[in-house]
């Protein structure tokens, strides 16, 4: 009986090398395995100023079958791939323009100029006033009464909040009715009232709708603005800013001292004067209105005739002087221009 051994002596070899082969690509496929491809990379690896650097040689620890094996999920956790929102963020990680650093320099773009400011002893009419020597008192937050020979002027100072759209409003109180109006000033208006009065205006009534409708009555009010715009100063009558929607002309209804009204509180008793609810100067008839276009004006939506006329008004946030000036009987408004 012939005995055969196993492995021949001729093939021992052969199968010992082939054995430390498989052996080798088993502990190689093993480390190569412990690294997750898709995992987020670290700060070493997105680094921008290792890029374009060469691999490092393969440290003890990559060739360590262990360190596979105690790899933490956390290392492990996989992003979405970048789509049009990441794009901006993952062009910053590769060393890329910087997304936030190209919003930055957009926003400075668009951001406005801040508006120009107003030095009260510098407008026209207060230098005017000052020539003719005349005073200026001021009687209340952002209100003055202006005394000069032969004139009498009540100066409010405003801003610009709005330049384009239908219109309610030349002047309301600031934090009121700011969407339907040109102007909003911080003023009391019962001081407005007090300093009319003051230079020489008397209140007639409110409009009244029952038992039928009767216009706002009261002095008529010439009012002209004056304001800074970086270089000089501008002047305008508050007729040009605000225009028939239907034919595009200044409005031709006369302002008068329409004078509000004092309620009482029915809570509290208090005297309430209407016009603190935010109707300074209309455009629409209002009860609540320290002045009052006087003719019919309807406040309703679907009958508003009155927009901003947007090429003539400075930009929202610039101050403008508010110059009203009672008209005696002589006295003739100023005839609107088209």
């Amino acid at each position: 009986m012939r005995i055969v051994h196993w492995p021949p002596k001729h093939t021992a070899g052969v199968l010992g090398r082939l054995l430390a082969t498989m052996l080798a690509c088993v502990l190689l496929i093993g480390c190569s395995g412990g690294t997750n491809s898709d995992a987020v990379p670290g700060p070493t690896s997105s680094s921008p100023q290792d890029q374009g650097k060469p691999a490092p040689a393969d440290s003890p620890s990559d060739r360590e079958p262990s360190t596979a094996s105690t790899a933490q999920p956390a290392e492990t956790t996989t992003e979405p791939a970048a789509g049009p929102v990441d794009a901006g963020r993952a062009a910053d990680t590769l060393g890329g323009a910087s997304a936030p650093a190209a919003a930055s320099a957009q926003d400075q773009l668009e951001e406005p100029t801040e508006p120009p400011t107003l030095k009260l002893e510098e407008a026209p009419t207060v230098r005017a006033i000052r020539q003719a020597g005349g005073k200026l008192s001021e009687l209340g937050r952002n209100v003055w009464l202006a005394v000069a020979p032969g004139k009498r002027l009540v100066l409010v100072l405003s801003h610009v909040v709005l330049r384009r759209g239908y219109l309610e409003h030349l002047l309301c109180l600031t934090n009121t009715k700011e969407h339907e109006a040109i102007l909003a000033a911080d003023i009391d208006p019962k001081i407005l009232h007090a300093a009319l009065l003051a230079a020489g205006a008397e209140p007639g009534h409110p409009v009244r709708f029952d038992p039928e409708f009767q216009p706002p009555s009261g002095t008529k009010l010439d009012i002209q603005l004056e304001w800074w715009d970086g270089k000089r100063f501008r002047q305008a009558s508050a007729r040009q800013w605000i225009v028939h929607e239907e034919t595009g002309k200044p409005i031709d209804l006369d302002w008068v001292f329409a004078g509000s009204q004092l309620v009482k509180n029915p809570v509290t008793g208090e005297p309430y004067y209407l016009a603190q609810g935010g109707d300074v100067i209309t455009v629409v008839n209002m009860a609540a209105a320290v002045i009052d276009v006087a003719g019919r004006s309807s406040d309703k939506n679907v009958e508003l005739m009155f927009v901003a006329k947007e090429s003539e008004i400075p930009p929202v946030g610039t101050p403008v002087l508010i110059i009203l000036r009672p008209l005696t009987a002589d006295d003739r408004t100023e005839e609107p221009s088209s």
